[in-house]
């Protein structure tokens, strides 16, 4: 007799679960939104989300007919290298957060739709980080894989001290990862073949299982029973950079059955300066005429200008005055995280 629970799992309390803001971390959201805009739009609008992760990786997100999916202007949105030169359904999106540096990360094309590969680099090495949605009717995934890591190893982990990151959905069900009691799921034939073919990858790579052992992610719609479809893995010495690997189940959103997995990495995370912008229609012009017109005291009085330095040095002077005034009266603008790209 199988026993069918539906409560909420609990979180694993033995890693540190706290949200880290320090730019030394490498911060992860990993989930899939079973193709739903309004999981797309909870997650990217959230009000903390941008401040507190780096690299969203998402299998089944939202597309729309001209293919494209949903970000908000805080990220770089990788789609798998073939969505450009084949039909595919694109079933797995990264995003990239624009406050690591662009020279610090590049994608690495895959021969599937279903797969998105991105390295960031820093005084730490490379991580790469394989977003992966395995379809459970298909099953070319893995295959893929295999023969892609046998040939671009050398691309994918540069240096034996590199890093290496599988996540995603591999809709695979395997006693290494799932409850006894999903017993069920893990004796057919077909779900013992299918998890071998990732565990014999995971051997020849040395890849270690990142999230710990039952841990559920997936609430079946039907039954309210919780399974483990979701995983993570990484080379084994990443396992000591790693200080959070865990499931959230009351920060799922709406419209998914599946429940986020956060990871953070304690390595050094490149960052570029963000931009800022002034925000001219909320100026008080009564404040910036008073204020330019005392910094325009500081600076010599208007006269005939005979030569060029003397233009030079008066434009000069005028642009140092008129940005001094801005910086001090014109407000910084807010940037809206739920803005439209």
């Amino acid at each position: 007799m199988v026993t069918i629970t539906t409560e909420i799992p609990p979180s694993h309390s033995s890693m540190n679960s706290r949200t880290n803001t320090n730019p030394t971390s490498l911060r992860i959201w990993q989930e899939n939104l079973n193709k739903s805009a309004t999981a797309q739009h909870c997650i990217l609008s959230g009000p903390f989300t941008a401040k507190e992760w780096d690299v969203i990786a998402i299998q089944e997100p939202v597309i729309d007919d001209l293919g494209n999916t949903k970000a908000t202007p805080d990220w770089n949105v990788i789609y798998p290298s073939y969505k450009y030169t084949h039909q595919s359904r694109t079933r797995a999106v990264t995003l990239v957060h624009k406050r690591i540096n662009t020279n610090n990360w590049r994608q690495i094309p895959f021969p599937s739709a279903d797969v998105v590969i991105v390295q960031i680099t820093g005084i730490y090495g490379h991580v790469t980080i394989i977003n992966i949605y395995d379809d459970s009717k298909i099953r070319n995934v893995i295959p893929l894989l295999t023969t892609f890591l046998s040939r671009e190893l050398p691309t994918v982990r540069p240096t034996p001290t590199a890093h290496m990151i599988w996540l995603g959905d591999f809709n695979a069900h395997h006693y290494m990862w799932e409850e006894e009691r999903n017993a069920h799921l893990c004796d057919p034939v077909e779900a013992q073949e299918t998890a071998q073919q990732l565990i014999d990858l995971m051997a020849t790579h040395n890849m270690q299982l990142a999230l710990p052992k039952d841990l559920p992610m997936l609430q079946s719609s039907s039954t309210g029973n919780w399974t483990r479809l979701d995983n993570v893995f990484c080379t084994a010495h990443t396992i000591d950079v790693i200080s959070q690997c865990d499931t959230k189940p009351r920060r799922r959103p709406p419209c998914t059955d599946h429940v986020p997995i956060l990871i953070r990495l304690d390595i050094e995370v490149p960052q570029t300066d963000q931009a800022t912008t002034r925000n001219f229609r909320e100026t008080d012009w009564k404040s910036f005429r008073e204020k330019l017109a005392e910094h325009l005291n500081d600076i010599p009085p208007p006269k005939l200008i005979s030569s060029e330095a003397q233009f030079q040095t008066a434009a000069t002077d005028l642009t140092n005055v008129i940005k001094r005034t801005i910086e001090e009266v014109v407000p910084l603008s807010k940037q809206c995280p739920q803005a439209k790209r």
